[in-house]
């Protein structure tokens, strides 16, 4: 006999709060798997410095050289909200 499977992700604060909800979650008798993934630190950014390096690599004046008129360019955008 086949079942529906449901998958659902639950974060924790802290390794000792997974490691108990883990096992209490494997105590159900419906519950079919339980797999705990640890995610790694997530890489700190600096945003301002990273910025600098793309700007740095970037030719200059590449970035709006399609606009010819900038306030012109502006209220199109404003329009186009509106």
């Amino acid at each position: 006999m086949g079942y529906n499977m449901n998958i659902i992700k639950v974060t924790t604060n802290n390794d000792e709060n997974a490691r108990l909800l883990v096992q209490m979650l494997k105590s159900i008798s419906f519950v079919v798997k339980v797999e705990n993934v640890k995610n790694k630190p997530a890489k700190k950014l600096k945003p301002s410095s990273d910025l600098q390096e793309l700007l740095d690599k970037t030719p200059k004046n590449k970035f709006f050289k399609d606009i010819k008129d900038p306030v012109e360019w502006q209220k199109k955008m404003r329009d186009e909200w509106s």
